[in-house]
């Protein structure tokens, strides 16, 4: 791709980040102001209440994003463009999962670091993989099980001192947990991939470099340290 092209690209890419974040907020905003429901019926108070927490989900998710975007931008590890909606049907279909909104996201906009799978592109050394790249802990030969052949590689650190998987399933709005393999049982470092982006970009070193002793399988994260900007 030229550098035009590749110009082009990144402000597309970064465009359609800061709309969808300022769309949703609009939308977050819209529904304070002419839906408090205050005397809405039982059920069409549900229906307003899980629409402002989808619209929350999606602002958080792009506000994320927005942010890895310009971290990586900054460190010159930006890989772009994203993957198309065909490869992740694609990948949805071979493995028989479903995408969450924020991974899905994620992989149409960013689609990992610079060089991918063991690039250890970042200042923590951590490499991002590609949509193409991503393989089960099965099929890496690292671990076994049922809970390794639903956990996905997305990132690894230091060509594997341990890797990063998110846990996907075929149920739409399933729990989709993010663990570390740092041993068995794997450990639980963020409930989605949107909680693993603000841990990473605010360098929570309890989930770069989890402790299994401490953390176990079910633990919650740990509490971010104060160690300033990433």
């Amino acid at each position: 791709m030229s550098g035009f092209g590749e110009a082009r690209s990144g402000f597309a890419s970064s465009r359609v980040l800061r709309q969808r974040a300022s769309a949703v907020a609009d939308g977050v905003a819209g529904y304070g102001a002419g839906s408090g429901c205050g005397v809405c019926p039982p059920r069409l108070s549900l229906v307003f209440g899980g629409y402002k927490d989808w619209l929350m989900d999606e602002f958080r998710t792009a506000r994320a994003l927005t942010a890895l975007r310009e971290r990586w931008r900054q460190r010159g590890i930006l890989h772009e463009p994203g993957a198309s909606e065909a490869e992740c049907a694609a990948f949805e279909q071979h493995y028989g999962v479903t995408l969450p909104p924020d991974l899905r996201a994620y992989f149409t906009t960013l689609n990992g670091t610079v060089s991918g799978a063991y690039g250890m592109d970042d200042d923590d050394l951590l490499g991002f993989w590609h949509l193409d790249e991503v393989r089960t802990l099965s099929e890496q030969g690292v671990e076994s099980g049922p809970e390794a052949a639903r956990s996905f590689v997305i990132a690894d650190h230091s060509i594997w001192v341990h890797a990063f998987a998110v846990q996907l399933t075929p149920i739409p709005g399933a729990p989709t947990p993010v663990v570390a393999d740092i041993g068995q049982p794997l450990t639980r470092v963020a409930e989605s991939f949107t909680e693993f982006v603000e841990e990473y970009l605010a360098r929570n070193l309890d989930v770069l470099y989890p402790d299994p002793l401490s953390a176990g399988p079910a633990a919650e994260p740990g509490v971010a340290a104060d160690t300033g900007p990433g």
